[in-house]
């Protein structure tokens, strides 16, 4: 019983000592602005108004705020995703882990601001689904083809191409079924009917995955430059004009460090890195242009740029965000 109750008591003793330390450095350490892991930026202190209170928004935003800067908050994420791992899950926090470091997001926003259940009437879980709503698809090609049908009344052709999402083109990489996919592609086709210039590149893009060609990135949401130009191959079939072929690019390495922000939604902070590659023709034709980007809508300022890259993102954590300066 004694040697119990000295248990008991070193245990309790323990926790609050990591309780009292971890408060501590809670009120101590200055607040963070960015996770470098997370690739996003993180709540700061909110403002405490009679309209915020009231309205909710304050609680909503001060629980983001204490989580966002708990101490060593990117470590316990890291450690919690190598338990999971460890335990051999096959996801974390939505991301599918799949062969070969490929990574891909499964649970994605996708509501259409309507209340839905299961077949035993239980709610469904919104905004994050792998379901998808045809109404919302439907929705949003009727309002493409108004645009085609507008833009066309104006002697403008309009060309739609979608970027398939990594879950639907590396379906192979995961232990994940490949009928939801399917059934997202079949919908967006059936929908995409009646356009008079559709790209459709969900094949394609699959069977280049496939074939091991490098078109997504492992560890982010984005297509690599060569998944882009396969997408502009396809758009220059579809336009009837001559494509450059790829011989005619000289192709360069910007980053070998790339870890993009699907890797930091999973937690992963061991994932390995991806290259991203720029590339410009070898006669000049595609640096011979002026890019600017400004900080507002009125097109005064900013920086100027004499191709479509900025290299200085290569210095931080945002490393993709090089091509069109982010």
């Amino acid at each position: 019983m004694k040697q119990e109750r000295i248990i008991n008591i070193v245990t309790a003793a323990l926790f609050s000592a990591f309780v009292l330390i971890f408060s501590l450095l809670f009120f101590i350490l200055p607040d963070k602005t960015v996770s470098g892991t997370e690739r996003r930026n993180l709540q700061q202190s909110p403002e405490l108004t009679w309209d915020s209170l009231s309205d909710g928004t304050f609680s909503s935003k001060i629980n983001d705020y204490f989580n966002d800067q708990f101490p060593a908050r990117e470590s316990f994420l890291g450690v919690k995703t190598l338990f999971e791992r460890l335990l051999l899950k096959r996801e974390n926090n939505g991301v599918l882990f799949g062969d070969n470091g490929q990574l891909a997001v499964r649970l994605f926003q996708a509501t259409d601001g309507q209340i839905h259940t299961d077949q035993n009437g239980d709610l469904i879980a919104t905004p994050y689904t792998d379901r998808f709503y045809e109404s919302v698809v439907s929705a949003q090609f009727d309002a493409i083809k108004t645009l085609e049908s507008a833009l066309k009344e104006k002697g403008v052709e309009l060309y739609v191409i979608m970027p398939p999402r990594t879950v639907d083109v590396a379906c192979s990489a995961f232990a994940y079924p490949k009928e939801n996919s399917d059934a997202l592609i079949k919908c967006v086709r059936e929908n995409a009917q009646g356009l008079e210039y559709f790209i459709d590149l969900y094949d394609i893009f699959r069977a280049r995955y496939d074939n091991g060609e490098y078109v997504y990135y492992r560890t982010d949401h984005h297509w690599t430059t060569l998944g882009a130009y396969y997408a502009y191959e396809e758009l220059c079939k579809a336009m009837g004009i001559d494509k450059h072929g790829i011989p005619e690019f000289n192709v360069k390495t910007a980053a070998t460090d790339f870890v993009g922000t699907t890797a930091s939604k999973a937690g992963l902070l061991d994932a390995d890195a991806d290259t991203i590659e720029y590339w410009t023709a070898k006669d000049g034709s595609n640096t011979k242009i002026t890019m600017r980007v400004t900080n507002n809508n009125s097109g005064a300022g900013g920086s100027e740029y004499d191709s479509m890259f900025d290299m200085t993102y290569l210095e931080d954590y945002d490393k993709y965000g090089m091509f069109l300066s982010g």
